[in-house]
C-alpha cells in the first residue's frame, strides 16, 4: 500500500476527529423518527479510518464498511470492540 495512506491511517488512529457533519445531521433526524432495529442498515462506502462507521456502530447501526485500501478494512477490525463484531462486515472493493 501506498506509504502515504499507511501516514494518514496513523495519524487518524492518534487523533480522534468527529464524524462527518452530514452523518451526524442523519443520526440526530434518526433519532427522531425512531428508526427500528431491523431497518438500521447502513453502507460506509470509503470507510476509510472508521470514524464513521464507528459512529454508526455505536447508535446500534449494522454497518457494511467498504474501501479499496486492505489496510483501512485491517485497522477497522482490529480498533472494532468484539461488543460490535455482529453489527460490522468489511468489504474490500474500489467503487
Amino acid at each position: 500500500m501506498d506509504n502515504s495512506w499507511n501516514t494518514h491511517y496513523h495519524n487518524f488512529d492518534q487523533k480522534k476527529y468527529p464524524l462527518a457533519a452530514t452523518l451526524r445531521y442523519a443520526l440526530t433526524h434518526f433519532q427522531k423518527v425512531q428508526i427500528s432495529q431491523q431497518d438500521r442498515f447502513a453502507i460506509d462506502l470509503g470507510c476509510g479510518n472508521g470514524i464513521d462507521t464507528f459512529a454508526l456502530l455505536r447508535d446500534t447501526w449494522n454497518v457494511l464498511a467498504i474501501d479499496k485500501q486492505n489496510e483501512a478494512l485491517v485497522r477497522i477490525k482490529e480498533n472494532t470492540p468484539n461488543e460490535y463484531n455482529q453489527q460490522l462486515q468489511l468489504r474490500l472493493d474500489s467503487f
